[in-house]
């Protein structure tokens, strides 16, 4: 919850009888002085601001800020920064550190409407050459979907010969602000304030640490901020958006390989699984995430066991149960057969990086390897629909090169998929390599969707 600086009892006692300025206290400074009631503290009392001591630049005198800082307008700013939800006595599921704010930052941060976003360095050239609209679109989708709306103009702008992308926006609570910073691109996020930029703290989603994604190299990696990209807008299009702060969602890539995508959700602390055919890619991830919790003193308990039906081996599994809340589960074995491992609709998002074509193949049962991935989401994306919740969010990347986008989204249509093709989601179609184009399908599936016998 977020706190503001209050007075002292004696300065609260002296304020009953008089104002900073001297003269007897006004009918509006009494009237400021009522008990206000957070929606997560019934004790907190709200101090009227003629007697809070003040650290900025600002008139103390009740009569020269009435116009900006009156009872109703402060009583409007504890409501917006309340964050219960957040905070809540002997949690233990987020590491996010909600930011205190005095009452002179709270009505800062609603009275100011521009906002500049400094993007986050990329260490690949090519896809820092297209960071800067990809950027503009995952913000767009972010008020769109969680912020209803509230982010206008959003632009590519250089500042002082620097990059940035600004927006305009009737002021960012806390909790506007906590999910825009698990943007992709996000490095930092300055209040525009005339010449200045004033910075505003940031609360990204840290269960783990950032390392947990980067440590990892080997050929064919995906870059780890189009992963959180994918992640995120593939969430905003579902019905869990407005709950990707608050609680633990599930999480599957039904093509895993070295889990770049689980471990991003991961860090946001979901509880995720995953399944590729390569068996190398399995005992090689398990590895690692075994050895990652053991060196970080991350309490777990891991089983590895292969999985049968009918006297017969079809895949190995692996679980894991972390700090004895989050699930990670882990399966090698064909995709196709997804539904064979996992219960329907059990899951809020299904995030998938399909084969490009180039270095990977793609494998269906009838036609064994294929260079191309149309084939295998034909049979693969029905089972990804059915272990969706209704309301889910399937997510895919793949390259434009070896299927179109008109041919990918009827493959999802026919899964009895609601494709999101309209706004932001029209504009993460982006340059790889001369190979490869890159581009995203997200698709929704629907309450009146069949379920599976």
């Amino acid at each position: 919850m977020i706190r503001c600086q209050s007075s002292s009892p004696c300065s609260r006692r002296r304020a009953a009888r008089t104002s900073t300025s001297g003269r007897p206290a006004t009918t509006r400074s009494q009237a400021s002085s009522t008990r206000l009631q957070w929606p997560g503290s019934a004790a907190t009392t709200a101090t009227p601001i003629s007697v809070r001591p003040c650290r900025s630049s600002w008139p103390t005198s009740a009569t020269a800020t009435s116009s900006l800082r009156s009872a109703a307008t402060i009583g409007r700013t504890y409501e917006r920064f309340a964050l219960s939800e957040r905070e809540s006595g002997g949690s233990n599921r987020s590491n996010t550190v909600v930011p205190v704010y005095t009452i002179h930052q709270c009505v800062r941060l609603c009275l100011v409407s521009e906002y500049a976003m400094l993007l986050l360095p990329s260490v690949n050239r090519v896809y820092a050459d297209a960071a800067v609209d990809l950027a503009v679109a995952e913000l767009e989708a972010f008020g769109a979907s969680v912020l209803n709306g509230r982010l206008r103009d959003v632009a590519a702008a250089p500042i002082g010969g620097v990059s940035y992308v600004t927006f305009r926006a009737d002021g960012l609570d806390a909790r506007a602000v906590a999910y825009l910073s698990n943007a992709s691109a996000m490095y930092a996020l300055f209040a525009v304030e005339g010449e200045l930029l004033r910075p505003v703290p940031l609360t990204p989603l840290c269960h783990f640490d950032d390392d947990l994604v980067t440590i990892q190299k080997y050929q064919g990696k995906t870059n780890e901020q189009f992963t959180r990209l994918l992640l995120n807008v593939t969430l905003l299009a579902a019905a869990c958006a407005p709950r990707m702060l608050d609680g633990p969602l599930r999480v599957l890539d039904p093509m895993c390989g070295r889990g770049t995508t689980l471990n991003t959700a991961l860090i946001y602390g979901y509880d995720v699984a995953g399944l590729d055919i390569d068996g190398k890619d399995f005992e090689a991830y398990g590895a690692f995430i075994q050895t990652y919790l053991k060196r970080k003193k991350i309490k777990h308990k891991a089983v590895s066991a292969p999985v049968r039906r009918e006297r017969r081996t079809i895949g190995r599994r692996l679980q894991i149960t972390v700090a004895g809340t989050r699930s990670f589960e882990l399966v090698c074995a064909d995709t196709t057969r997804v539904g064979e491992f996992f219960r329907p609709e059990t899951f809020d998002a299904v995030v998938a990086d399909a084969p490009y074509g180039v270095q990977h193949g793609s494998r269906t049962p009838a036609r064994g390897l294929a260079r191309g991935p149309l084939e295998l989401l034909r049979e693969a994306v029905p089972g990804w629909a059915r272990l969706l919740r209704p309301g889910g969010g399937l997510g895919i990347a793949w390259n434009t090169y070896v299927a179109s986008r008109d041919d990918a989204a009827a493959v999802l249509r026919a899964a009895g998929l609601e494709v999101v093709d309209s706004g932001p989601y029209r504009r993460l179609r982006h340059r790889v390599d001369q190979a490869i184009i890159r581009d995203i399908l997200v698709a929704r599936r629907p309450h009146d969707l069949p379920r599976s016998p």
